[in-house]
């Protein structure tokens, strides 16, 4: 009660969470923290963290700050910070991050690219550029 201290976990805010009964398909935009226990197919774009739980299943591209995967995602991600993957968790894509930490028995299938955070945030911001954008700019 009075006087505890919190763990670290218990400030964690979550802003938006997708639950296990839930299917989204479709491109998701977001400022803030998000859980996933259900399912997407769609790409993410996410200014802050990803963490999908057990339940969590995820088809598409991620770029988020830090991201947990529980669950299991199939496609590439950039995470600016952290892509931790839980013993739970399954991967089948590449990774573009600055942090990785793979849990024992994880299953990761793919490319891992370290750069460091100022890199990452140029990169993600290239990716999400509109089709519109990028279409001006290749006929420039």
């Amino acid at each position: 009660m009075f006087g505890t201290k919190k763990t670290e976990e218990e400030h964690e805010v979550l802003d938006t969470i997708i639950g296990e009964k839930t299917v989204i398909t479709g491109k998701i935009e977001a400022k803030g923290n998000l859980r996933i226990d259900g399912s997407i197919v769609g790409d993410l774009n996410i200014d802050g963290d990803v963490t999908i739980g057990y339940s969590g299943k995820i088809k598409g591209q991620v770029i988020c700050n830090n991201l947990i995967i529980a669950g299991c995602l199939e496609g590439n991600i950039i995470a600016k910070e952290q892509l931790r993957i839980a013993s739970s968790g399954k991967l089948i894509g590449d990774i573009n991050v600055k942090s990785f930490v793979v849990d024992e028995d994880a299953i990761f299938i793919g490319k891992s690219i370290m750069k460091d955070s100022a890199k990452l945030k140029l990169e993600a911001s290239k990716k999400i550029e509109s089709p519109k954008r990028a279409k001006a700019a290749e006929s420039i």
